[in-house]
């Protein structure tokens, strides 16, 4: 079941790009807030983000990438 606050978190996580900053601007310990992101994206049976490193960026569908660009 998906709860409105792992909404907030995969938000936060995109927002703010590390697990870390994301999970010190919801007021959880990293691995918490790890755990939520996991959850969510069990839940969905989908990855929400990509991570590389430290960084983390949300993921794109496949056929989105380059939607938004011009003819």
């Amino acid at each position: 079941m998906i709860k409105l606050q792992q909404l907030a978190h995969a938000l936060a996580l995109s927002r703010y790009g590390t697990f870390h900053r994301a999970a010190k601007a919801q007021h959880l310990s990293q691995p918490a807030f790890s755990r939520s992101i996991r959850a969510l994206e069990e839940s969905l049976g989908v990855a929400l983000f990509d991570r590389q490193g430290a960084a983390v960026t949300p993921t794109h569908r496949q056929g989105d990438r380059g939607r938004d660009r011009g003819p």
